[in-house]
């Protein structure tokens, strides 16, 4: 975990020093030995969507970016030409509107190598996903186990998924709905 730390902040640097602008930095918060499976795949996909969307979204140009995968999981890098506060501020509205943002870890760095943190825009500190309680106090006191950490981390991505494949079929119902009806005389 200290290696894939170094090389994040490694790639963090080479992007900062080649490009001058901020850059956001994209992992996933997923306790335990394993980090790399299917269902943490998916949501890392799509929190890269959702983050490229946002960036999309509020006209923040990406201008390069950077992808890996160690055991300690997969990171993706965004070099971005805009505000790294205002950015910082969207990313951390995107980690608390959508269902899967709990296990979002979207870190923003300025172009002074400093990483900004939700507190200093006045955001509240992350939350456990069992009890609510601060995350930090939790994890520093090992108040759950990796199990049922993994269990509820597992549980809401599966949940995210099942609603959105639900949405999708809805959709594409009343659209073959819409279409018969645009036929029949």
């Amino acid at each position: 975990m200290l290696d894939a730390r170094e090389h994040r902040q490694e790639v963090q640097r080479m992007l900062l020093s080649e490009h001058h602008l901020p850059v956001i930095s994209f992992t996933l918060n997923i306790v335990g030995p394993v980090k790399v499976f299917p269902l943490a795949l998916r949501t890392f996909h799509e929190g890269i969507r959702l983050i490229e969307t946002q960036c999309h979204a509020w006209k923040i140009p990406i201008i390069a970016t950077y992808s890996t995968t160690s055991h300690a999981g997969h990171e993706y890098f965004w070099a971005v030409d805009g505000d790294a506060r205002f950015i910082k501020e969207n990313l951390c509205l995107l980690e608390d509107s959508v269902a899967l943002g709990r296990l979002f870890d979207i870190d923003v760095i300025q172009t002074d190598g400093m990483k900004i943190s939700r507190t200093d825009l006045g955001f509240s500190t992350r939350k456990c996903l069992i009890c609510n309680q601060e995350a930090f106090v939790c994890s520093r006191a090992r108040t759950h186990s990796v199990k049922e950490l993994l269990e509820q981390e597992c549980q809401s991505m599966t949940n995210y998924f099942a609603k959105q494949h639900a949405r999708k079929l809805s959709s594409l119902s009343m659209q073959a709905l819409l279409y018969e009806v645009s036929v029949t005389p």
